[in-house]
């Protein structure tokens, strides 16, 4: 078994002069996985290219608690729900900073939403891909844990 420790925090200091913090500044949350609960790699994500990190059909897992995307050089996430049909696919792409964490807390997502997003199908995430546009190759740190 492997434990893994997911923490993510960002401080930055504003004109201002003034710190702006976001995240946990306590204990991590951890998670203990045996061999197949999770995935931890480095992708290699040529320029001008898309690489899918995780596909539910294709596991190891089949869902997850916990995901955490680092680029080297910034890049896209991007989130395909649905990609069974009981919906309609829906992709979602955003832009992560070289050396930023993207964090993931759940596979749960929502689908032919209102506005308000008061109503709507409950979803899953089903593939995770990392799209590269930078000009070279870049490295992706990418977890993911049932």
């Amino acid at each position: 078994a492997s434990t893994y420790s997911i923490w993510s925090a960002m401080e930055c200091l504003v004109r201002t002069g003034k710190r702006w913090a976001q995240g946990s500044r306590g204990e991590a949350r951890t998670i203990t996985l045996t061999e197949d609960d999770g995935i931890d790699t480095v992708f290699t994500v040529m320029n001008n290219t898309t690489v899918t990190l995780w596909d539910v059909a294709s596991g190891p897992i089949t869902g997850f608690e916990a995901c955490q995307f680092t680029p080297d050089v910034d890049m896209f996430i991007v989130l395909v729900c649905d990609k069974g049909g009981e919906v309609g696919t829906m992709r979602t792409a955003i832009r992560v900073r070289a050396g930023h964490t993207f964090t993931l807390t759940s596979d749960v997502a929502k689908a032919n939403f209102t506005t308000d997003v008061s109503t709507g199908t409950n979803d899953f995430i089903e593939t995770i891909q990392a799209r590269n546009e930078s000009g070279g190759t870049g490295y992706v740190n990418f977890n993911i844990a049932n």
